[in-house]
């Protein structure tokens, strides 16, 4: 008999010995499984620390894919990294309720992680909830004030509430801290073209490609500011540049034919409105845009199908009502224009132009007194709406 098998016979005749040893074996097993998919990994623990300084709207395709694959194997979350990673890996895909669950369950686990409370910032903020995602901004901060995330994410949250010279103060404060912050740049371009300082906006666009000559985004918000001031040709360029960098950036073949509809060139624009659909069949607002250039070029049927198209796919959108007024009203269909125009006015209460061009139809019908109460709501509404630009640009 040989020793491995005295030992074996040994352990069988002793009860009490096996029965340790499957319980050894079994907490191993256990142990082990566990290691697998926790945190313990390098290379999960390696992606958190990067993930941390990059929030999850400025990843790249690569990150991301990494992301995905190691939130995969984090099938046992334990820690509040886990659960940062978990939320990381929903909140890439906009899945914002989730992000919401595991970044609190981090913040639980860890209430001085200052990077979740940013990332929970960026999530209110997606959801245009822009108070509490100052709140959790202003958290991020006191935790960590060296930090330049929030001091971005605070900006980009004053400047969608029209606060463009807040904005811009909290995109400096960034920029401070981190002088190589592309998107600081960018988001402070953003406001300055808001404000109408299209000089301004060229700088901060410029600095933010010359930091990063990959930055798709920039050259497609230089595009967009190129429209704004008229220049159209130059847009062109900038959005036909975003293609090249990226080809499944759907919004630069929108915006793309936004500048050539501005330029007066409908052909062009219904193509690139049709290249932005293919990439998005749900985008209501290429749909909207390609009906008004359908209405431009005369098909009216054509504009119908559209604006209906979009509707059908954002049953709430007073923009679309009112175009497919203006189209029933180029048809003779009077009724209809007005059925349209009271059913976007009913969705957007304020929606001066749908008053302004209900009011055509009207005098076109000699009907001058209801023409007269829709341009007087129109001019009541613009004036109330400038003062209050007004206002935000002097804050």
């Amino acid at each position: 008999m040989d020793t491995l098998e005295k030992i074996w016979n040994f352990i069988l005749g002793n009860k009490t010995l096996a029965f340790l040893l499957v319980l050894f074996g079994l907490f191993l097993t256990i142990y082990y499984g566990k290691k697998k998919v926790t945190l313990d990994d390098k290379s999960i623990v390696k992606i958190v620390e990067r993930i941390k300084s990059i929030p999850p709207a400025e990843a790249s395709e690569s990150l991301k894919e990494e992301v995905r694959t190691a939130e995969e194997r984090l099938t046992n979350p334990q820690t509040a990294a886990d659960f940062f990673l978990k939320g990381y890996a929903a909140h890439i895909e906009n899945h914002y309720e989730t992000a919401i669950k595991y970044y609190t369950k981090a913040i639980e686990l860890n209430p001085n992680f200052a990077a979740t409370y940013n990332n929970m910032g960026n999530v209110y903020s997606d959801l245009d909830n822009y108070e509490e995602a100052i709140k959790y901004y202003e958290k991020a901060i006191e935790l960590d004030f060296n930090d330049a995330l929030p001091y971005n994410g605070m900006g980009n949250v004053y400047r969608r509430k029209g606060n463009y010279k807040e904005a811009i103060k909290y995109y400096e404060k960034s920029i401070k801290l981190k002088s190589d912050y592309a998107h600081a740049y960018n988001g402070m371009g953003n406001a300055y073209g808001d404000l109408g300082d299209y000089n301004k906006a060229f700088k901060c666009y410029e600095k933010s490609i010359e930091l990063n000559p990959d930055f798709a985004m920039a050259y497609d918000n230089m595009g967009i500011t190129y429209n704004a001031k008229g220049d159209y040709d130059k847009a062109i360029e900038c959005h036909k540049k975003v293609i090249e960098l990226n080809p499944n950036f759907m919004e630069a073949y929108h915006n793309m034919g936004v500048a050539y509809k501005n330029k007066g060139n409908y052909d062009k624009a219904i193509e690139y409105h049709g290249k932005a659909i293919e990439l998005n069949p749900n985008f209501a607002d290429a749909y909207c845009y390609m009906g008004s250039e359908y209405l431009l070029k005369g098909d009216y049927d054509k504009a119908i199908e559209c604006h209906g198209k979009a509707i059908e796919i954002e049953p709430n959108f007073a923009g679309a009502y009112n175009n497919m007024g203006n189209v029933y009203r180029e048809k003779g269909n009077y009724n209809k224009a007005i059925e349209c125009y009271d059913k976007a006015i009913e969705l957007e209460p304020n929606f001066a132009l749908a008053y302004e061009n209900m009011g055509v139809l009207y005098k076109k019908l000699a009907k001058e007194r209801k023409a007269n109460e829709c341009f007087a709501k129109a001019n009541k509404i613009q004036k109330k709406q400038e003062e209050a630009i007004t206002q935000k640009t002097n804050n």
